[in-house]
């Protein structure tokens, strides 16, 4: 069973068609099935007795003159940083598709054809490609995409709207295994319940995560997985300590302390020892009791002092449970190459779902996964799966999706 059309004033209603048993030819079906849900259909049909599926009549018909892998490269390109409207045109022109007289362009550059294939396909190519469990470690950042906000006399505001936030996970197999990025996915906030529902998307339960130490991604670890063990960056937890030691007046080599935090041959993002090995650690504690004495006045170095002290459970626990990776290093590069992926169009997106659909495509492409060939393969398997239907257009679009932020500004 497929949809076959639309009735109705509105033409709100399907029109569904069986394809017929053995020996039937394809007829309609019974107008009490419009109101049935796609996919979910089950029971026969009174016409030919023939069993349908819980599958049957998933997707709908899209006649139009692409095959699939034109829709294939298209669905690479998009994946490697180039925009809908210059993908559509390309799509178009390698399609031979007639050209328009009196037009500024040869061929149409509309963006929505593009962003139909990426709702329609993404997943398709994405499910089989991408993992399907958590792995044993992961490390969790978060890139947050704003929009541009100016002030009355032009100046542009510093940090501007949230438009919204992409969080990655990169995963480890085990403790000597290379880092991989497991999971890409757009939240329109960073609150604890959008991580809860990035950690949700798979099955498993990681052993260690690390985080940079924002409680948001730390407690929706901690709720999802109960017992895993949630350590602090390594890095992040020097970084802070470097802040504090240059408000007190430390940042130079006749510190002992700067001596000791400060890291002379690393390159990178690579943490010092002070938060790697407990007897440094120990030093560096004891060398700040040491410097509090002498300075008393100095309420910098206090307040280093407390804040290592409130965070001594975590720092103890990171430093003494062995565990790789030792930073969220890993993560914070993958959304670096995610947001030069994304590039000036990361502020025009106005539907959220699309674009956890393109990070998918996104995500082939980090891992290396983007072939054209292997996208049409896929592809061509769904359409004969579902009767060589592809699925339905603007799947998710309209009410019930979340808009964000750049859809409400082009309206305006």
């Amino acid at each position: 069973m497929k949809r076959n059309g639309y009735y109705g004033k509105d033409k709100q209603f399907v029109l569904w068609r069986c394809a017929g048993g053995e020996g039937e030819r394809p007829h309609q079906i019974r107008p009490e099935l419009s109101t049935r849900l796609v996919g979910g259909a089950e029971g026969a049909c009174d016409h030919c007795e023939r069993p349908w599926g819980p599958t049957d009549g998933l997707p709908q018909a899209v006649r139009d003159r692409f095959v699939l892998r034109h829709k294939a490269e298209t669905l690479v390109a998009l994946g490697r940083g180039m925009s809908y409207r210059q993908a559509a045109w390309e799509a178009r022109r390698n399609a031979g598709h007639p050209t328009r007289a009196g037009a500024s362009r040869s061929f149409s550059d509309d963006r929505r054809m593009t962003g139909d294939w990426v709702g329609q396909h993404a997943e398709i190519v994405a499910a089989p490609l991408l993992p399907d469990r958590w792995p044993k470690i992961v490390a969790i950042d978060e890139l947050e995409v704003r929009l541009l906000r100016f002030r009355p006399d032009g100046t542009r505001v510093q940090r501007g709207g949230e438009a919204y936030t992409v969080m990655g996970v990169v995963g480890y197999e085990d403790e000597h295994s290379k880092g991989r990025l497991w999971r890409l996915a757009a939240r329109a906030g960073h609150a604890k319940a959008d991580w809860a529902s990035v950690f949700a998307e798979l099955p498993g339960k990681p052993e260690i995560v690390v985080c940079d130490g924002a409680s948001e991604g730390r407690n929706a670890a901690e709720a999802r997985w109960r017992g895993v063990e949630v350590l602090r960056c390594a890095w992040h937890l020097e970084e802070r300590t470097r802040v504090r030691l240059k408000r007190a007046g430390h940042a130079s080599d006749a510190s002992p302390l700067w001596r000791m935090i400060v890291r002379r041959t690393a390159t990178g993002k690579v943490p010092c020892e002070v938060f790697l090995d407990p007897h440094a650690h120990l030093c560096f504690r004891r060398a700040l009791l040491q410097a509090i004495d002498a300075e008393p006045s100095n309420a910098e170095l206090r307040k280093l002092d407390a804040s290592l002290r409130d965070q001594h459970e975590d720092i103890v626990r990171a430093i003494w449970i062995p565990h790789r990776p030792l930073t969220i290093g890993a993560a914070e590069e993958k959304l670096d190459q995610v947001s030069r992926l994304l590039g000036d169009r990361a502020r025009l997106f106005e539907n959220l779902a699309r674009l956890n659909c393109l990070l998918n495509l996104v995500h082939l492409h980090l891992l290396g996964l983007d072939d054209p060939a292997a996208y049409a393969r896929l592809m061509r398997e769904n359409h004969l799966r579902h009767e060589g239907s592809a699925p339905p257009r603007r799947a998710i679009d309209g009410a019930g999706f979340e808009t964000l932020p750049a859809a409400a500004s082009a309206g305006s």
